[in-house]
């Protein structure tokens, strides 16, 4: 049972790793719905793969950059306004706490980009039995 035990909590250990890895590489994008005192709503739920404790980084789209010769549009530039932590979630939006927000504020219709899952951190357990 304790060896059942052990490899069950490296399991899970490697999920978290592995989930990390993934939203790193490959982030969670929407849009703020709706703004409330302390919250917001965004455009992504459970049909998204999202999980209570994602957190988000909310961005408004500031100057357009274009090529100088051929003006084709290289980029958008994104201005950091606010970073918010999953709380509830449904089939299609989820609500989230506003963790902190800049000078002009998180408003309806700017870009969320999944950092992290909070509270998911590798466990000193696994990394050492891991390097064996």
């Amino acid at each position: 049972e304790s060896f059942r035990g052990n490899s069950e909590e490296e399991l899970h250990g490697m999920i978290d790793q592995l989930t990390a890895s993934i939203i790193r590489n490959f982030p969670l994008t929407g849009y703020v719905v709706k703004k409330a005192t302390g919250s917001v709503v965004i455009d992504l739920g459970l049909d998204s793969g999202l999980a209570p404790g994602t957190e988000f980084i909310v961005y408004r789209e500031g100057e357009v950059i274009r090529h100088p010769k051929t003006g084709e549009v290289l980029d958008v530039e994104q201005i950091h306004t606010g970073r918010l932590r999953i709380t509830k979630i449904s089939k299609n939006v989820a609500e989230g706490k506003i963790l902190g927000e800049e000078r002009g504020g998180i408003k309806d219709g700017q870009l969320v980009k999944s950092v992290r899952k909070a509270g998911k951190k590798p466990q000193p357990k696994s990394a050492k039995q891991s390097s064996l």
